[in-house]
């Protein structure tokens, strides 16, 4: 029972944030330092150099949870990250603020009350493996074994995370607390028409004037 416990919460936690970090770190510098900065929690000089530490830091908690190779140390990190980054989302949705979680990249929705939810359920679980002890590898398979096993999940959860983000396009930065609308970043008022609909709908009127404006036909 514990050895189930323990390779599913090892298997999802660390899985995540291996996956997690691998997508921040696949986006570039520039929208690491644009994401971090949005959580207005840093100073934007530091924002950049945070992100990469950030990011490093998912890499370094995630493989080492899902190998055991660091013990309760390696559960232990990967529990004072999430708590770290579950304090800074909850801070952000009190202060009104609308950003993206950055759980995979470019691709991650908007933080909400339910990521705070999920995160410290895994909090939870992490904190009790750091508790109870973590074995190293999985249930004592050879280590070639072991890393089968690893990549086939990483490699399921990233064509899930593929699928699921497949014909979205980048979530951008969004920093406005929402509006009366309810629209994240709008401040109230009817949404702004994009540039491209304004041109298409002068181009119609161009085309069809007004009745007023037509000439009289002979």
């Amino acid at each position: 029972m514990w050895l189930s416990f323990e390779i599913i919460t090892r298997v999802i936690t660390g899985g995540f944030m291996l996956l997690a970090g691998i997508a921040k770190l696949s986006a570039g510098p520039a929208w690491r330092r644009k994401w971090l900065a949005a959580f207005r929690l840093v100073p934007l000089p530091l924002a950049g150099a945070i992100a990469l530490g950030t990011t490093i830091a998912e890499l370094s908690a995630g493989a080492a949870l899902l190998t055991g190779a660091a013990g309760r140390a390696g559960a232990a990190a990967a529990a004072g990250l999430l708590v770290l980054v579950t304090g800074a989302v909850a801070v952000s949705l009190l202060r009104g603020l609308r950003v993206p979680c950055g759980c995979l990249g470019r691709f991650g929705q908007l933080i909400t009350w339910r990521i705070v939810a999920r995160n410290l359920i895994l909090i939870a679980a992490v904190t009790v493996l750091a508790v109870h002890g973590v074995t190293a590898g999985v249930g004592g398979l050879p280590w070639p074994a072991q890393a089968a096993v690893f990549a086939a999940m990483l490699a399921a959860a990233a064509a899930f995370s593929r699928y699921r983000s497949r014909g979205h396009r980048d979530r951008p930065v969004i920093t406005a607390p929402a509006g009366p609308a309810g629209e994240p970043g709008h401040q109230g008022g009817a949404p702004q028409v994009p540039a491209r609909q304004n041109h298409t709908a002068t181009h119609q009127e161009s085309k069809h004037p007004p009745l007023a404006e037509r000439q009289p036909s002979s």
